[in-house]
């Protein structure tokens, strides 16, 4: 049986890996969004 906070950074890790999956597998260069609000 997983314990409950390792199951928590178990779905941190597989969406991290689907977002990282998606972005190299697209074929198109990525574009940083500048974040509204942060300090320069």
């Amino acid at each position: 049986m997983v314990p409950h906070c390792e199951n928590k950074d178990m779905k941190c890790a597989n969406k991290l890996a689907r977002i990282a999956w998606a972005a190299l597998s697209s074929g198109k260069d990525y574009r940083h969004q500048p974040l509204h609000g942060a300090a320069a």
